[in-house]
């Protein structure tokens, strides 16, 4: 149920709405600011239980208060903050560490975690002792909405300073210079010309008319079929490229896709056209199989440029002139004949000459009408050697109008800036919003690539056909950085929106109340419900997650947790997916059901205590806290593992602390004080309250503050320790998690045992309720300093037994060092300096597993390299065999035009 409530609080905050920069330029971002989603909807999903169960104990005692509920925040919020930071410490990588990226965040969530807790102090024993008053009830739940709007503020940077993010500090400046150092490439031309490049694909040449109507030429002799596109297509990588005004000759890469892009030789035919229209004379190139892309060159034109365009212009002040061409390539055609290689290789070509095509030699190979043509922009020599460059996208926005009878394809643009040397990559992923995956589109997600000199590239998605009454729909686009130490993508511009628009046909008014309906619940978006609500049921069913091929490979631990929480699983399927409404239906239902639970959960803690013997406040902040936190800490530890900064780890337990009490005692003290308020004191109050009835006559809310506040207290203290031990960490050694080893178990084993101190004196002023003030401050001071005490010890246990394993390791080294030498000497290696193979076992020292296994590892790596080494001197071979005869075949050609 916890994973159903995630989902469906990840879908909510999820959403995202366009923001027009100051440019002009409109982006999508999030409708929910990341700070507010965690400290809202992020700690109620994680906090849940413990709120819930002090409701629902509220609810059931007859709006009396429960030692349960209170109890259960105070020790889970003791869990949180002791022992899942001490967690997240120790697990982090060896030699990483984790800092807080955005430190008035935390300092807001720090402050608030300790003064909800001197709140609850502050009202129940000092202003108004045992009683909590509307106002302290109201004002303790308000205290989370300040919270909010202060942490929000910090996040935006409106209190303090915004923290700089490393990575977003190293692009900026890397754009900076680069925009500086091409300030020239960027002007309204040069982007216009990009953006036309895409434009011009359409544009036929006068060689396209031509070869239009040369069926009964050399060229066109061969299209008696076309493999199917799935199959086998060829086109340019990008539609423009950048070069240099000193390159004579320009190099672009040609690619084969589909099915058998690998296993296909293709030839192409190709040629260049000029700024007047004229063509070249069509040139050939293959494309050979076990390999997807080639190189194509082309010559330079004489005429590059707009004959139309006169000196004058320029000397007017007028921009220059733009140069370019284009290459297009004119056809292709599927050769099944190969050119031998060397016999080694022969095996491996009759794999490639016999792959997944049955098509006859000449049969015509599809060319994409926006893939035929490449544009070849001439730039200055700086230009081309200004550096990798960066990726946008060209167009924020996208709009696409599908079709109702057939599937269609979206095209969005990404553009190549302030450089085009060498290959580029990086990542791309579609991310639904209102247009569902699978309905409305096909999710896609992989790596683009500009080759080298590319400045522009296409990211295709297909589309599905159309019903008359759907209405419009938004899925959004997303560039991200392959090496975020090197980064390319512009950060303003790594999202693009694509609009499917309506079909436009059916009948007007039908049409645009289905579409109003469809805007309103999205009707793809309830069939993606009913398909995953249909497999969640059926997942209930079965030991694991899957099909019933994976049910077959279940284990039998598998087969027996199954069964035991077999009526759960069954119950919990019945909370709807996240696919509805945009996951607030899912939200609802699943938060009911934890309350069932929570319910549930709080008798069997109340009859669990009972019988052991234990009281309610003991069973609350060990057993119920313990296991409500669970879920936290494995979040946690995930967050301080593969997060780059200890924000998510550390933020997530000092936000839902505070939450806890603002919500999960705020909440039900607010609607408990207002009804005591508003009955008075009733019968059955004065009964259980007769002590009470002289300080308030008229009745109020209840909390005894006796052991709560001594709990709350003992906590505090423990907090103040355990923040101060990360502010001196970030202070000392730059990292909130992780760090040297030794500062790690100092740690982690400071907080862990600051949390038992915790458990055990609230446990035992729970048990001795008469305990003196004079032996309670003894005891409570005697147990923090047996937690420095136990710290010191359990710290130098751990570090001898670390120096007695490098010891033992370095001896072990030592004892096979002298066994070497000392074979080396009775072989003649030391002699001689030849080499030796020493046994594994040499005067009784035997070797360590870890050495067996280095040289194990070391033994298959040099056999790898020799077998490489091998082949590449068979492709060698290969290659001198391949150029013996395509000179012989010149030498014989030659010879015979000769005698001719």
């Amino acid at each position: 149920v916890a994973d159903i409530f995630m989902a469906a609080i990840e879908a909510v905050t999820s959403k995202r709405k366009e923001k027009t920069l100051s440019n002009g330029r409109k982006i999508a971002v999030k409708l929910w600011n990341p700070t507010v989603a965690n400290l809202t909807l992020m700690a109620l999903g994680s906090s849940a239980p413990e709120i819930l169960l002090s409701i629902i104990e509220l609810l059931g005692n007859s709006m009396y208060s429960g030692e349960l509920g209170p109890g259960t925040i105070v020790g889970s919020a003791a869990f949180n903050l002791l022992v899942i930071i001490a967690v997240c410490v120790s697990v982090v990588p060896e030699g990483q560490k984790r800092t807080i990226a955005q430190p008035t965040v935390f300092y807001i969530t720090a402050s608030f975690s300790v003064f909800a807790y001197l709140w609850l102090i502050l009202i129940l024993s000092i202003i108004t002792p045992n009683v909590v008053d509307p106002w302290e009830g109201v004002l303790s739940f308000l205290w989370f909405p300040i919270l909010v709007v202060l942490a929000y503020l910090a996040d935006i940077g409106k209190i303090g300073r915004k923290a700089k993010d490393p990575e977003m500090e190293k692009l900026n400046n890397l754009r900076g210079s680069l925009l500086s150092h091409n300030e020239k490439e960027l002007n309204d031309e040069d982007l216009a010309a990009l953006k036309g490049a895409m434009k011009d694909v359409d544009t036929k040449s006068r060689a396209q008319q031509r070869l239009k109507v040369s069926n009964g030429t050399a060229l066109g002799a061969a299209k008696s079929k076309e493999i199917p596109l799935s199959e086998l297509a060829v086109g340019f990588m990008s539609s423009a490229y950048v070069f240099s005004a000193e390159d004579q000759t320009v190099t672009i890469e040609v690619e084969k896709f589909g099915a058998s892009a690998f296993t296909a030789t293709v030839e192409v035919t190709y040629t260049v056209i000029d700024r007047t229209g004229g063509a070249s004379a069509p040139e050939k190139m293959l494309l050979k199989a076990g390999h997807v892309r080639g190189k194509l060159v082309a010559k330079v034109p004489p005429v590059i440029q707009d004959p139309k365009a006169t000196p004058a212009a320029a000397e007017e002040g007028a921009a220059e002139p733009e140069k370019y061409f284009w290459v297009d390539i004119l056809d292709a055609v599927y050769k099944k004949s190969i050119v031998n290689r060397a016999a080694s290789f022969a095996a491996e070509e009759e794999e490639l000459a016999d792959g997944a095509i049955k098509a006859k030699d000449g049969t015509k190979v599809i060319i994409p009408h926006d893939r035929h043509r490449a544009k070849a922009l001439i730039k200055p020599k700086e230009h081309t050697e200004s550096g990798g460059g960066q990726v946008r996208f060209a167009l924020a926005q996208v709009s696409h109008s599908p079709s109702e009878t057939e599937e269609s394809t979206v095209s969005v643009m990404v553009q190549r800036f302030n450089g085009s040397k060498g290959e580029l990559s990086c990542n791309f992923y579609t991310q639904a919003d209102t247009a569902r995956a699978g309905y409305d589109y096909e999710s896609r997600k992989g790596v683009l690539t500009f080759p080298d000199g590319a400045v522009v590239q296409k990211i295709d998605v297909k589309i599905a056909k159309r019903g008359a009454w759907e209405g419009e729909d938004k899925f959004l686009i997303f560039l991200t950085d392959i090496d975020e130490e090197n980064p390319v993508v512009v950060s303003d511009s790594a999202s693009c929106s694509v609009t499917i628009h309506e079909s436009g046909s059916g009948h007007a008014a039908a049409a645009a109340i289905m579409r109003k309906l469809d805007k309103a619940v999205n009707f793809d978006a309830f069939q993606e419900g009913n398909s995953k609500w249909r497999e969640q049921i059926r997942n209930a069913f079965r030991p694991v997650a899957g099909d019933e091929e994976d049910a077959e490979e279940a284990s039998v631990s598998d087969w027996a947790i199954h069964f035991v929480a077999l009526p759960w699983k069954v119950f919990f399927a019945f909370i709807p997916p996240a696919s509805y409404c945009e996951g607030w239906l899912s939200f609802g239902i699943a938060l009911v059901f934890i309350g069932v639970v929570t319910a549930v959960i709080g008798d069997l803690a109340s009859l669990m205590g009972c019988c052991m013997g234990l009281p309610d406040s003991i069973t609350a902040i060990t057993v119920v806290a313990l296991g409500t936190s669970l879920p936290d800490t494995f979040a946690s530890k995930v967050a301080a593992v593969e997060d780059p900064t200890a924000d998510a780890a550390i933020g997530n337990v000092t936000g839902s602390n505070s939450v806890n009490v603002f919500l999960g005692l705020g909440l039900p003290w607010m609607i408990a004080s207002i009804f005591w308020a508003s009955a008075g004191a009733t019968t059955e109050w004065k009964e259980k309250y007769p002590d009470l009835l002289g300080d308030y006559p008229n009745g109020g809310f209840v909390v005894m503050a006796g052991d709560l506040t001594f709990s709350v207290i003992i906590f505090t203290i423990c907090s103040l320790a355990a923040l101060s031990t990360i502010m001196y960490r970030r202070y000392a050694f730059q990292a909130e998690l992780g760090g040297p080893t030794g500062v790690k178990v100092n740690t982690s084993v400071f907080f862990v045992l600051l949390w038992f101190c915790y458990i055990g004196l609230a446990s035992w002023k729970t048990v001795d309720t008469e305990a003196a003030t004079g032996l309670v401050v003894i005891v409570s001071i005697g147990s923090f300093l047996a937690v420095f005490v136990g710290m010191v010890i359990i710290s130098l246990i751990i570090s001898g037994i670390n120096k007695w394993h490098a010891g033992a390791n370095q001896r072990a080294k030592d004892n096979i060092s002298a066994a070497l030498k000392d074979y080396s000497k009775k072989t003649g290696g030391g002699a001689t300096g030849g080499s030796y193979a020493p046994p594994i076992d040499m005067h009784g020292v035997s070797a360590p597993p870890e050495l067996v296994e280095a040289v194990g590892n070391l033994r298959s790596h040099l056999e790898g390299l020799s077998s490489v080494c091998t082949s590449l001197e068979l492709a060698v071979k290969a290659h001198q065999y391949q150029v013996s005869q395509t000179t012989t075949k010149r030498a014989s050609g030659n010879a015979q035009s000769a005698s001719e």
